[in-house]
């Protein structure tokens, strides 16, 4: 992952082309048995091809629809769904194999970094990351104004006796609150 990029990004960017991988090879089965079904008994190149093309048009409006959302429930949600859109486009070719491998990857990636974004940034020698600056000329650096929740990390107030993020008290690790 590119630093500096929402992960969105590289889910909608695999999601995408796979998509279309898949529609191309469809489109491929399609215009190959619609020129030789005639010469054939059977219709497969043709049923495969129109399932390829209606399976890309579900992997595509997938993609758009993890695009569109902000609720990272939905996203994992419409992630899911195109990992399993994808895993089904092997019946049909698998866009080349390379769109399944491609559009796969994204739903897995949609349901894995969903939450990447929101986690705080946290060294456990030193409790969450602070968006404030060390201070300058060399000084003592500040009181702290709040503490780290000894479970999860979180930086809290100092006057709240429950950690805001996981409901753990302060006393935790100590073995008086619980």
């Amino acid at each position: 992952m590119v630093m500096g990029r929402a992960p969105e990004s590289e889910v909608l960017a695999l999601g995408a082309v796979g998509a279309f991988l898949v529609l191309a090879n469809a489109v491929g089965d399609l215009a190959l048995g619609l020129v030789y079904a005639p010469l054939s008994a059977g219709a497969d190149p043709v049923i495969s091809g129109v399932f390829g093309v209606i399976l890309a048009i579900i992997m595509m409006a997938c993609v758009g629809m993890y695009g569109a959302q902000d609720d990272p429930d939905e996203q994992k949600g419409w992630g899911t769904a195109l990992a399993i859109f994808a895993a089904f486009s092997l019946w049909t070719g698998g866009g080349f194999l390379a769109g399944f491998v491609l559009a796969f990857t994204g739903g897995i990636l949609a349901v894995i970094l969903v939450h990447v974004h929101e986690a705080p940034l946290v060294d456990h020698r030193t409790g969450p990351s602070s968006s404030k600056p060390p201070p300058s000329g060399g000084g003592p650096a500040p009181p702290p104004t709040g503490w780290a929740c000894p479970k999860c990390g979180w930086k809290n107030p100092a006057d709240t006796p429950l950690c805001e993020q996981c409901r753990t008290s302060r006393d935790w690790w100590s073995g008086t609150g619980r």
